[in-house]
């Protein structure tokens, strides 16, 4: 989705925003269907090279604010608890901008 609206944003369309972010037009065409996730290190530099920008926002997890969220938790509480308990480390441990 990010892409896609970076893309969208973009004068040039898809190609021109693949030459700019120095990716194969291919490439990003799996990245925009969703068949490649690419980590967020390498979202953060496609888009940058491609002139637009991510900004990452750690929170504490609010069970009210996504359902399915809610329900992997659900599923799972432990796997719940040590993905909020590291989230949690990690806010803690940021430095702000």
């Amino acid at each position: 989705m990010l892409v896609r609206s970076a893309i969208a944003e973009a004068s040039g369309g898809a190609e021109a925003f693949a030459v700019a972010a120095g990716v194969d037009a291919e490439v990003l065409g799996r990245i925009c269907s969703g068949a490649h996730r690419p980590t967020v290190a390498e979202l953060a530099g496609l888009l940058e090279r491609a002139g637009a920008g991510l900004r990452v926002r750690l929170e504490v997890y609010d069970d009210d604010h996504d359902d399915g969220l809610h329900l992997s938790a659900v599923a799972d509480p432990g796997r719940h608890r040590r993905i909020k308990a590291r989230a949690e480390e990690i806010f803690a441990s940021a430095q702000p901008a």
